[in-house]
């Protein structure tokens, strides 16, 4: 590559009817300025072009890192929504099973209270009838204490008090409710 120098500083050889040299001189100075100015501009180009290249390098590693971090960022977040599923279905399981818990000791509660209410019911059922036999007896006696008299209005009141009894069994009446037998002992000794 020739340089501005080497154009200043070239020299040629003179013959007869050559140019003039004070014109070759001036166009050899102008073009040794010219080859100056352009390889000045092509230094500076350069170096522009280098500002560039590593500004382009720059700009590819942070693309590279913006590309890591969203690969990441993209992993971590199916990691969290897959972490919360599992965590959702986990809570659901344990719900239901809480509520099947929950569901079945209402139905064994359910049948206990049951049996017992049976049982209760049974219960009064049974006293009432020993109640019964117990107040049949009680006006039998006083019957025959006072007399052959009395024995027809005795005879009158039982069927009553046998028909209460088993009214009161097929409503299924609460076991609270208990007869009022003074009734009967009033109607008796009238």
């Amino acid at each position: 590559m020739i340089t501005a120098n080497d154009i200043r500083e070239v020299k040629f050889t003179r013959s007869m009817g050559g140019y003039k040299t004070l014109e070759v001189d001036e166009f050899l100075d102008r073009c040794a300025d010219a080859v100056e100015e352009l390889t000045k501009e092509n230094g500076e180009n350069t170096r522009k072009m280098q500002v560039l290249a590593e500004t382009i390098m720059d700009y590819r590693n942070q693309e590279d890192s913006i590309r890591s971090a969203l690969i990441s960022a993209q992993r971590m977040s199916e990691s969290v929504i897959s972490d919360a599923k599992k965590q959702a279905e986990e809570i659901i399981a344990a719900a239901k099973a809480e509520a099947d818990g929950m569901h079945e000791k209402a139905l064994a509660d359910t049948e206990a209270e049951q049996a017992e209410l049976a049982r209760v019911k049974q219960e009064v059922a049974s006293f009432k009838a020993r109640l019964m036999a117990t107040y049949r007896e009680h006006l039998t006696l006083i019957g025959v204490l006072e007399g052959a008299e009395q024995t027809a209005p005795i005879s009158a009141v039982e069927p009553v008090v046998e028909e209460e009894v088993v009214a009161e069994s097929k409503a299924e009446s609460s076991y609270s409710e208990v007869p009022d037998i003074s009734a009967f002992a009033l109607s008796e000794e009238e």
